[in-house]
């Protein structure tokens, strides 16, 4: 009886099956008006000037309408902002005005057929801009003050726009009445660059604070003194900032004040007034040279006092003398020293105490080991005031007077590669980036020759003149790039970067 129950079930349900196999067969299918548009760059999106107008006039077709003109539709612009309300028109063609903050969005546009309800809806990229929106920031001193420019940079057009004294432009009144030392711009997070997180300071004789990344304004809590915990000395101001990334994305920030080093690790809020050029179980801290390298998850520090080179990593709060046999020189006086983001290596050019005999020093400073030292056979460069190393072919610049030398460290021997008469080369540098991943171009301006003058017999303010070179191989001449003119005495330059 079992036998025959279960196989009444399973012809029942193969005859259910059956039948809804046939009942496939009995709908019905329609064409649909298929919604496409064209006239909307997806490929390389808008880029719009804040509080500019931003206007396109899609083109939209449908395959039961080809005009784009036989149905009625509805339509909606849109920004994937953080507020409920993110439409922009609901006009087919878009013409407004935004004011919303610079950075990048997605705008989207949707089309509905009002007869069938059937939508369909298109994403292009958004990037607003403002006249700051990333660039060089120049340090000039003019009559003994410290004033910004600004050389704004325009990716679309691919060209930069000069603003002289940029800060009166955007009505910003920092304390600016000191002497220029420095202008610093650095993230202080991974992977991306917010308002929040990013940091423009400037650094004066009398004084360092910060200035807002969007707009430049300034407020009484911008002092760099609210970024330190600890119980501050009076008169305490910084002499100069770096930084690293630490394994490669998480930003380090490191402050020289005197001959103290401070550092703010990845996402800290503060700099604690605890400086890293102590030996672990020391009272005090050694007299370190005013700069720091540093690299990967490990820094390089000068004692002066002891006339040796120390390393320490990112996280410790004491350091260690480099240890034998790693290839880095003692007893020497350090002349200058810098790192490359962008290479790993780091320069330094020494002496010995007492005597003009120059060396050259190249090292690693995340892995704390020195692969080349040797004399400098070098024209003038015991009186040299500059030094800039480059990134892409390891030349030594240095500048003494008016006159730029390239130092082949292949060949030992020095090359006169710019003399610029009577006037007077108050910078070299070749700019560090600190993502240059962000952007194609990064790499490329990294490698170029900054170059400042200052003429004598110009008018104060603007007879600086800011040129940079490409450094061609085999110390072929320098090749001009850009130069722009209407500067103070330029003493440092760094660029505001953008992802």
């Amino acid at each position: 009886m079992r036998k025959i129950s279960t196989f009444f079930m399973l012809m029942t349900f193969c005859c259910a099956f059956v039948s809804c196999y046939k009942d496939l067969g009995n709908y019905n299918y329609h064409a649909i008006n298929e919604i496409s548009f064209t006239n909307i760059d997806t490929a390389h999106g808008y880029t719009l000037l804040l509080g500019e107008t931003l206007a396109i006039a899609p083109e939209l077709k449908g395959t039961q309408d080809p005009a784009g003109t036989g149905k009625q539709y509805t339509y909606e612009w849109s920004l994937d902002l953080s507020a409920k309300d993110s439409v922009l028109s609901t006009e087919k063609n878009l013409r407004v005005k935004l004011v919303v903050p610079p950075g990048k969005y997605t705008l989207q546009f949707k089309a509905t057929d009002m007869e069938t309800g059937i939508r369909a809806h298109i994403r292009t990229q958004l990037l607003v801009i403002t006249k700051v929106f990333e660039g060089y920031l120049v340090m000039n001193e003019v009559n003994g003050k410290t004033r910004l420019d600004m050389l704004s940079y325009f990716r679309t057009e691919d060209r930069f726009e000069q603003i002289t004294d940029v800060l009166s432009q955007l009505g910003s009144e920092p304390p600016l009445q000191g002497k220029p030392r420095q202008v610093f711009c650095m993230e202080t997070e991974a992977f991306r660059i917010t308002p929040q997180t990013y940091r423009i300071y400037l650094v004066t004789d009398n004084g360092t604070f910060r200035i807002d990344p969007e707009t430049f304004g300034y407020d009484a809590l911008d002092d760099f003194r609210y970024e330190m915990v600890g119980s501050l000395p009076g008169g305490f101001n910084p002499s100069s900032l770096t930084g690293s990334l630490q394994y490669a994305f998480m930003p380090t920030t490191f402050m020289t004040e005197g001959n103290n080093i401070y550092r703010r690790v990845y996402e800290g809020i503060v700099f604690p007034y605890v400086p890293v050029n102590i030996y672990a179980g020391e009272p005090k801290p050694f007299k370190a040279f005013p700069q720091v390298t540093c690299y990967d998850d490990m820094f390089v520090a000068y004692n002066m006092d002891k006339r040796t080179f120390t390393t320490g990593s990112f996280g410790s709060v004491s350091v260690v003398d480099m240890p034998p046999g790693v290839g880095f020189p003692e007893g020497k006086d350090m002349v200058y020293m810098e790192d490359q983001q962008s290479t790993g290596l780091g320069f330094a050019v020494m002496k010995d105490p007492g005597a003009a005999n120059y060396y050259l020093l190249r090292f690693y400073p995340g892995w704390s080991f020195a692969d080349y030292f040797e004399p400098m056979v070098a024209t003038d460069i015991d009186k040299a005031t500059r030094f800039a190393s480059s990134p892409e072919l390891g030349y030594l610049f240095y500048s003494v007077g008016g006159k730029l030398y390239e130092y082949d460290p292949f060949l030992q021997q020095s090359f006169l590669m710019l003399d610029k008469g009577n006037e007077e080369i108050t910078y070299i540098a070749f700019q560090k980036f600190f993502n240059p991943n962000f952007y194609d171009k990064y790499t490329q301006f990294g490698n170029l020759l900054t170059v400042g003058t200052l003429n004598p017999a110009g008018a104060e303010g603007s007879n600086g003149t800011l040129e940079q070179y490409v450094v061609p191989p085999v110390n072929k001449p320098l090749q001009k790039k850009n130069s722009w003119t209407g500067f103070g005495r330029i003493t440092s330059v760094s660029y505001r970067e953008r992802n």
